[in-house]
């Protein structure tokens, strides 16, 4: 794993596997479901925002 071939939401994805391997904490999955949510709601701003 080569950090220059990383963005943040690989870091951040990177993070929350490795705490949740760590703890075996069922909260990581749920951050990760609000991270998805979150962004998927960005794009669709941004969609509508481009395409309008």
């Amino acid at each position: 794993m080569r950090p220059d071939t990383l963005n943040g939401a690989d870091l951040k994805l990177e993070f929350y596997s490795f705490i949740d391997r760590k703890y075996r904490a069922p909260f990581t999955r749920l951050v990760l479901k609000i991270e998805l949510l979150k962004n998927e709601a960005q794009r669709r701003i941004f969609n509508r925002i481009i395409i309008g």
